[in-house]
């Protein structure tokens, strides 16, 4: 066995796991996460690179509102989260180094680099590029037993004002979303006191709040190990007549570069995980087969 193969099995076995009770695809509990980068834009068909706005929402939410335990004292959630019709209008969806070891085995994983972002973002493909989520259906359900990623169980919350350790950090939520409303039977609040439910939601957010730093972290010594290389996907028509459409803007792992590093380079890759996240994400393009070719 080979010196990178040897790294290699030793990083997938030490990629972090996510914890038993977030693999759960079906009925995932109502949680939330971190402050999101910007939204980023759908992958494009076309040749320039995804770019983002940076006044825009995060991705998914329409409004963010401070949650404020007086004004917002009977406010509720649903016991399980089933409906994700906010999530249809995507070709992408950011994914965390905790849960690489399930999104790998149903989702396309590929790099995006944010327009002004000095490191790319990790995320996985679950559209063509035509601006549709192809594993929620039309009734606004997951696909069945396929994992669902902590970016989508968050919603509709997510945490502002920085990261998991900041003192100023704050839990807001879409106000638009009908996943929150006073008439949910699992309320927030008892009494102006934190439930069971907000502190599962706080507990999330938090996690998601590292494990987002965490991500950022491999990724970036991934891309400055010089091994990510613009790359683009091009769909056949369906009906093997009309012309075939290219998705561009986003980033893979370039194998070759990857074997060509040194010893010492490699293995600094797997100190930091992302030897490990490399693999994951060159193995994890087998799913491509998950997605349906455009029209």
């Amino acid at each position: 066995m080979t010196t990178i193969q040897r790294l290699c099995l030793m990083a997938l076995v030490c990629l972090p796991m996510v914890a038993a009770a977030q693999n759960k695809p079906k009925k995932p509990a109502p949680s939330a996460a971190p402050q999101a980068a910007a939204q980023t834009a759908p992958a494009k068909t076309t040749s320039t690179p995804a770019k983002k706005d940076t006044a825009m929402l995060p991705l998914f939410y329409k409004s963010v509102e401070l949650f404020d335990s007086n004004k917002h004292a009977q406010l509720g959630v649903t016991p399980t989260q089933e409906q994700f019709s906010f999530a249809a209008a995507t070709n992408i969806v950011p994914v965390m180094i905790n849960e690489i070891t399930f999104a790998m085995t149903h989702y396309p994983l590929v790099f995006i680099m944010e327009e002004g972002a000095t490191v790319p973002a990790l995320v996985a493909l679950v559209g063509n590029g035509d601006g549709k989520n192809q594993f929620v259906s039309a009734t606004g359900s997951w696909r069945a037993q396929t994992y669902i990623p902590a970016w989508v169980r968050r919603y509709p919350f997510i945490l502002v004002n920085q990261s998991a350790e900041s003192p100023n950090a704050a839990l807001a939520f879409d106000p638009t979303s009908d996943l929150l409303s006073d008439k949910h039977p699992i309320k927030l609040l008892k009494d102006k006191q934190a439930t069971d439910a907000l502190n599962n939601v706080l507990a999330f957010q938090r996690n998601m709040a590292s494990s987002m730093e965490a991500t950022t972290a491999v990724v970036k010594a991934l891309n400055e190990a010089q091994v990510l290389e613009a790359a683009g996907l091009t769909f056949n028509a369906r009906d093997g007549k009309s012309e075939s459409k290219t998705v561009s803007g986003f980033m893979v792992v370039n194998e070759t570069k990857l074997r060509a590093l040194s010893g010492a380079a490699l293995e600094k890759l797997n100190q930091a995980n992302a030897l490990g996240l490399a693999y994951a994400q060159l193995f994890s393009m087998k799913n491509l087969q998950n997605l349906t070719p455009p029209n």
